[in-house]
């Protein structure tokens, strides 16, 4: 078995070693600088094993996903921010960004693994990231009453800069060098992860010396599976009268975002408590959708 495929098949524990080296190694908190470059590559990469064929082939749909767009990624981040405020202030913001960020490009897989709509689950993991730089710095200022200083125009050129311009790029170089990144496709997954893996790792060192300011952690853990489970209903409830497939395709954008994204953004702009929820979020993100698994084959079996 390759590297890449080794890194593939050992993600979660890859993971799980990264985090638990950022808190070992606070050293590694001198990377941080470059922790935007790395982002934006792994966006990249991603990008990379995106069909956009499918995607312009199927933009006729963009006025049903738009209507979804506005309720999953305007309208829920809102409702989160405003359910979880009167109960846990330190943690609204960070539930907000949480559901606010772009589906996750992983979605495209699971949406073949469970048999949904590749099509719509395209348009809404690519529309999402395209729409991120706008929508999420939005949605922060238009929710934010707190006493915490934000560079709005930072983040918005950040956003443009780790996440619209990499699919751009990606876009034009698959026009142009398709066959040879064909080649590699096999290698970009496992390349993908390393990278996130990475990135993890530094984010985690750079804000270890902050653990002691964080509630019990167990919290962040069981609001970001709330916040999963939540917004996995709402996407179901949003497909209820249509099929199976768009069901899955509904419920994966809803409640299955990029969270290393959510992580980066969170250490890089937000209070410690929104880094705590990024991270949590990130831990249960990989579990949780192992609940999904279990959640679609027994309440939408495929007939």
């Amino acid at each position: 078995m390759s590297f890449f495929k080794l890194l593939e098949k050992y993600f979660v524990p890859l993971f799980i070693l990264a985090i638990i080296s950022g808190i070992l190694f606070p050293q590694f908190g001198v990377f941080s600088p470059a922790t935007s470059f790395m982002f934006a590559a792994a966006i990249f990469l991603a990008s990379l094993k995106v069909d956009f064929n499918l995607f312009f082939a199927h933009i006729r749909d963009f006025p049903y996903v738009a209507k979804k767009f506005l309720l999953i990624k305007i309208f829920a981040p809102l409702a989160v921010f405003f359910i979880t405020f009167p109960f846990f202030p330190e943690f609204a913001l960070g539930g907000l960004l949480i559901v606010a960020l772009p589906s996750g490009m992983t979605n495209i897989i699971y949406s073949d693994i469970f048999k949904g709509n590749n099509a719509l689950t395209l348009l809404f993991t690519v529309s999402t990231h395209l729409l991120s730089p706008i929508t999420i710095p939005f949605l922060i200022l238009l929710s934010s009453s707190q006493a915490i200083y934000i560079d709005y125009t930072s983040l918005f050129f950040s956003l443009v800069g780790i996440v619209l311009l990499p699919v751009i790029i990606a876009y034009l170089v698959k026009r142009k060098f398709s066959k040879n990144i064909e080649k590699i496709s096999d290698k970009i997954s496992g390349a993908n992860i390393l990278i996130t893996a990475v990135i993890v790792l530094v984010i985690i060192a750079t804000n270890a010396g902050k653990f002691g300011e964080w509630k019990a952690f167990a919290l962040p853990l069981v609001y970001a599976f709330a916040i999963f489970l939540a917004t996995t209903l709402f996407g179901l409830f949003l497909a209820r009268r249509e099929s199976r497939e768009n069901k899955i395709a509904v419920s994966l954008s809803a409640f299955h975002p990029n969270t290393i994204l959510g992580l980066f953004l969170a250490s890089t702009y937000f209070p410690i408590a929104v880094v705590s929820i990024s991270i949590a979020a990130e831990l249960i993100n990989n579990l949780y959708t192992a609940f999904y698994m279990i959640l679609i084959n027994k309440y939408l079996p495929i007939k």
